[in-house]
């Protein structure tokens, strides 16, 4: 079982050089990040993944690429947007707050900031019709847009 002292295996040592290259390909910075993988969801809150922002860590549970992107993208929101700015946010997307614990997932803007930015980041082909559009608006950087890539 793989726990926050054992070695990477190198599928994990890849999915995290795929996340952190693609944040950097489109000028998203991240804050230093400590990222550890785990065999069961326990360790991450019975999820597949979790990123803890004030250890600044990233806990995986899984070894999907968009699972990794969703939690960087986490961690870039945390580090990179102003309170401000994550209002105008929940505003337009119609959800309740951004990061209340006591809300459902989908009512949390916070969750769907993550989800727009691993959609927008993601190497594969997805159908999305948002993505890099939106976070140019809110972030930083350069994201391709889900219609710039071959589908």
């Amino acid at each position: 079982m793989a726990d926050n002292d054992a070695p990477r295996t190198p599928e994990q040592d890849a999915l995290v050089e795929f996340g952190l290259s693609r944040f950097a390909e489109h000028g998203l910075d991240l804050p230093a990040i400590a990222i550890q993988f785990y065999d069961s969801v326990e360790p991450c809150g019975l999820h597949t993944g979790i990123y803890v922002h004030r250890t600044g860590s990233l806990h995986m549970c899984s070894t999907e690429k968009d699972i990794m992107l969703h939690e960087l993208a986490h961690a870039w929101a945390n580090h990179n947007l102003t309170d401000g700015r994550r209002a105008e946010f929940v505003a337009l997307r119609g959800v309740r707050a951004w990061n209340d614990r006591e809300l459902a997932w989908e009512d949390r803007g916070t969750e769907h900031a993550a989800e727009i930015i691993a959609w927008a980041l993601l190497d594969e082909p997805n159908h999305v019709k948002m993505g890099g559009d939106l976070i140019r608006r809110f972030g930083h950087g350069d994201l391709p847009s889900p219609h710039d890539r071959e589908q």
